[in-house]
């Protein structure tokens, strides 16, 4: 049952994130009444019984030869998938090792599929990151938490959790630099305003020279609306653009120096709420189910829109299962804004039917996982996906 939310008018101020200039846009352009339409079209890859059903970490790739594939972590026995999307069928499966001349060390929560035979691989718990070929074979390994002499830069890097490539922060490759984006280490019940207003979120590694370099963007003020200090991260059409999951703005900025921030606002969430302090495990997982989060931000190269994802909050009691309303989060929305960042439209998706974790875009559409595992045609067979289509909406 979703949670009764008010609307309201929300006033924007400005924050000042590290040394990084902010502008402040408000978006007010009125709802031109566009939408994302559950379209009758739908994907399904048949996948065998080693194949978890829902990953957290796929990718569409379009390779240099114009193959369009649907990339898939299978967490489960440390492999990537990849997926002919026209086909529907098992292309090849890249198997990483744990231990050998080619062992990552510990299961992979993260890639990027940079081409067909240069694949980054980023493990659980670890601050390297392996670039691998297709067979699974080592070409490079970038420990990065040794790229620095600097002893300030050490700190920070140590401070940190180690970067995972997924949906939310993908690996960025520019200019044979590697932008890699963490979260702060910690309990962060813990962490003061002060502290998330000086804690550097982005680094650049080169590892031509091994050279790192500390990005000036930080937590603004806003992100200790709630304890969640989660955050999306992407870079498309020339900018970096940030998500925060308890800011109603983005912030985009081209080089980290001059950072933009526009209003992108869910009508599905008025307000966040922070934990107290010294609370039971439990109680962490009520609030976090209870509380609402924006999950994810996503480019849409064909249609030139960006993507949203906000999670409304839901109510809950401690007989619930916890854990699985936030694997599986029962209800969310989808904000469609355009290519400046004005919010065009925004549309909640059926209870119950779609999993957030595993969505991808194409030439026809979004595509968003139905392997949910509260959907009634949920099948653990296949990888299905519903394509949305984007109703009313002129480039």
């Amino acid at each position: 049952m979703i949670k009764t939310i008010s609307i309201y008018f929300f006033c924007v101020s400005f924050i000042y994130i590290s040394s990084g200039c902010f502008h402040n846009y408000d978006n007010k352009k009125e709802n031109r009444n566009i939408f994302l339409s559950l379209s009758d079209s739908s994907i399904r890859i048949p996948i065998d019984a080693q194949t978890y059903p829902q990953s957290g970490c796929s990718f569409a790739y379009n390779s240099k030869m114009g193959v369009s594939y649907l990339v898939y972590l299978n967490k489960r026995f440390n492999e990537i998938h990849f997926y002919y999307i026209n086909s529907l069928k098992l292309a090849f499966k890249v198997k990483i090792d744990l231990t050998g001349p080619n062992g990552v060390g510990s299961k992979i929560n993260g890639f990027w599929v940079h081409d067909i035979d240069s694949i980054y691989i980023t493990p659980k718990a670890r601050k390297i990151i392996f670039l691998i070929n297709k067979k699974g074979e080592i070409i490079e390994k970038i420990k990065y938490d040794n790229y620095s002499s600097n002893l300030r830069t050490k700190d920070k890097i140590n401070r940190m959790m180690a970067f995972y490539s997924n949906t939310k922060t993908p690996l960025i490759i520019l200019n044979h630099n590697l932008y890699i984006s963490m979260l702060p280490g910690g309990n962060w019940n813990n962490y003061s305003k002060e502290e998330l207003t000086k804690t550097e979120l982005t680094f650049s590694l080169n590892p031509i020279n091994k050279q790192l370099n500390v990005l000036p963007i930080t937590y603004p003020l806003s992100a200790f609306n709630s304890n969640n200090l989660g955050y999306s991260r992407i870079f498309a059409d020339g900018r970096f653009v940030y998500s925060f999951n308890s800011d109603h703005n983005l912030y985009v900025t081209k080089d980290h120096s001059k950072i933009n921030k526009h209003i992108a606002k869910s009508s599905y969430i008025s307000s966040f709420e922070r934990n107290p302090k010294n609370v039971s495990l439990q109680d962490i997982f009520l609030k976090q189910c209870s509380t609402p989060a924006y999950i994810r931000i996503i480019y849409d190269p064909y249609r030139k829109v960006y993507y949203r994802i906000a999670y409304p909050g839901v109510s809950v009691n401690k007989n619930d299962n916890l854990r699985e309303l936030i694997k599986y989060i029962p209800v969310f929305s989808i904000i469609i804004l355009d290519q400046d960042f004005t919010k065009i439209g925004e549309t909640m998706m059926p209870e119950n039917k779609f999993n957030v974790s595993d969505i991808f875009v194409a030439k026809e559409g979004l595509y968003v996982s139905e392997n949910h595992i509260k959907n009634p045609a949920f099948n653990p067979d296949f990888l299905s996906f519903r394509l949305l289509s984007l109703v009313n909406y002129e480039k």
